[in-house]
């Protein structure tokens, strides 16, 4: 055999080259990660050779009679060029194996986005969360999710967990992980998102300016919210007496077809008295406030 002819002759030439190999079989590993490196010599007793791992041309421990390197919890300075040198317990016959390159890159990182970005959500509203991960565009990842309401019906498709319909159970913490698709590299958890969801809809209140108008004025409708004007549209109505209900008719008023971004419509040459109301909108689907109070001008 090859290995013997080696022993036999003292010679490095006759020497049967031994092979380093990477198990898992990749060039570039993530933190936190593991690997391991065997040094193969072909034919022979295994058990006939000291073995040392090298990087970058300096040992990583002493010479061993194990043929294999375990690294447990990969960090980035463990990146660099390996091989392996054997010699021969009897005879000191000294051989390096081939080079392998191996990268070390830093763990990629998740963040969980919302979309629409809003500080507070109310009830029926509908909104997406998504896991992004940071520098990950070039790999296939598998997305996992921490909630606060794991029985909810809420989708769960690639990287986005979608809410339809938002209750208070929804309140709460929200983190995501990527996991590599057939890989081990996984992201750690991200920082939680924090969503706050109101158990009930938003009314807005409905002012009115000027509050005593004389006929044929032009009356100023506001419609306001306690939430912030963001992402909101607004429809405005003018409230018909139904008296089979002991109500009102919401008609909406001329010019008001199109919903506006605007919290305010104006009412030109207005002659006799009249009830107002709003309400507004967002999201996609739409999700709407109850109505506003009936003011009369």
């Amino acid at each position: 055999a090859a290995v013997d002819s080696c022993v036999a002759s003292r010679s490095l030439s006759a020497c049967w080259p031994p092979v380093l190999t990477v198990k898992p079989n990749w060039a570039a590993f993530f933190t936190g990660e593991s690997m391991t490196i065997t040094c193969n010599i072909g034919e022979g007793k295994y058990s006939d050779w000291y073995y040392i791992f090298m990087r970058d041309q300096q040992p990583l421990h002493q010479y061993s009679t194990n043929q294999m390197y375990f690294s447990q919890y990969l960090t980035t300075d463990l990146g660099g060029r390996y091989y392996c040198r054997v010699s021969h317990m009897n005879t000191r016959v000294t051989k390096d194996s081939n080079v392998v390159s191996l990268t070390i890159s830093v763990t990629s990182r998740a963040v969980v986005l919302m979309q629409p970005h809003w500080p507070q959500v109310y009830y029926g509203e509908a909104l997406t969360l998504r896991c992004e991960i940071e520098n990950g565009e070039d790999f296939e990842w598998q997305y996992y999710w921490i909630v606060p309401n794991p029985q909810a019906t809420d989708v769960r498709s690639h990287n986005q967990y979608r809410i339809s319909y938002a209750t208070g159970s929804h309140t709460g913490d929200y983190r995501c992980l990527g996991k590599m698709k057939n890989e081990t590299a996984e992201t750690i958890w991200s920082a939680a998102l924090r969503l706050n969801v109101s158990n009930s809809k938003l009314r807005p209140d409905l002012e009115v300016s000027p509050s005593w108008p004389s006929p044929g004025d032009t009356v100023t409708l506001k419609c306001s919210l306690k939430d912030p004007y963001d992402g909101w549209r607004f429809y405005w109505y003018k409230a018909i007496p139904n008296l089979a209900i002991n109500f009102y008719d919401m008609e909406p008023l001329p010019g008001s077809s199109n919903r506006s971004e605007e919290p305010y419509f104006i009412v030109h040459g207005q002659t006799e008295t009249a009830g107002y109301s709003c309400k507004a909108s967002r999201g996609n689907p739409l999700a709407f406030t109850f109505t506003s109070n009936v003011k009369f001008v």
